[in-house]
């Protein structure tokens, strides 16, 4: 969970450095995908409810 965390105030950063970089910025979704669409959830220990 930490690492969403981490990748989500990441994203927050990039947005707003992008915002006043570039002005053919990638899109939300590009930006989302990017940074939060990689890490795969871990699977629920057995017996764990969530």
């Amino acid at each position: 969970m930490s690492l969403y965390v981490y990748l989500a105030g990441a994203l927050g950063d990039a947005v707003d450095d992008l915002a006043k970089l570039r002005a053919d910025a990638p899109s939300d979704g590009e930006l989302f995908d990017r940074f939060l669409g990689w890490p795969k959830p871990r699977q629920a220990e057995k017996g764990r409810d969530n």
